[in-house]
């Protein structure tokens, strides 16, 4: 009983060969077509804008943490006459 699909069945999984006029890129055993393509340039850079947001929110942490600590020791510092000073040069 043979099928009628339009595909010829390929029972080694080996990708469909492709006109060269269609190709986009080409390396070593990657064959990738103009959608192909497009859809890897997406995940890269959404790849590369969540690194970036990562990296973003660890400097933003970072600054947090030193503006409070700064103002803590200011605060402490000013907060009375009797304190000494000498606490802002060590920080």
């Amino acid at each position: 009983m043979e099928s009628n699909s339009s595909q010829p069945n390929n029972p080694n999984c080996e990708p469909e060969s492709v006109d060269s006029a269609e190709l986009v890129w080409t390396s070593r055993d990657d064959k990738l077509r103009t959608r192909e393509f497009n859809t890897t340039r997406v995940h890269l850079f959404r790849a590369e804008v969540q690194r970036a947001d990562v990296r973003q929110s660890r400097l933003d942490t970072t600054t947090n943490w030193a503006c409070a600590a700064t103002s803590a020791a200011l605060s402490i510092a000013f907060s009375q006459d009797v304190n000494n000073h000498v606490v802002i040069d060590n920080v």
